[in-house]
């Protein structure tokens, strides 16, 4: 998570230190913009899908439990 943020930091000073154009310097905004949100997206969907993992491995080690009840 860290690693992103470092290099989305990093990427917007590089963008507003090199010289573009007004228009050339929007399209890289938008263009880092949207690898920006789909890496997080994809961060998220591992992230849930490991937190299903979790809960179901938790799941079945309640279950017996239960059961003896």
């Amino acid at each position: 998570m860290f690693l992103v943020i470092g290099a989305g930091i990093g990427a917007l000073l590089s963008l507003l230190l090199t010289p573009k154009s007004g228009p050339e310097l929007r399209q890289t905004f938008r263009d880092k913009f949207d690898d920006a949100r789909r890496e997080l997206g994809e961060q998220t969907s591992r992230l849930r899908r490991r937190t299903s993992e979790i809960a179901g491995q938790a799941r079945e080690k309640v279950m017996p439990i239960q059961k003896t009840r």
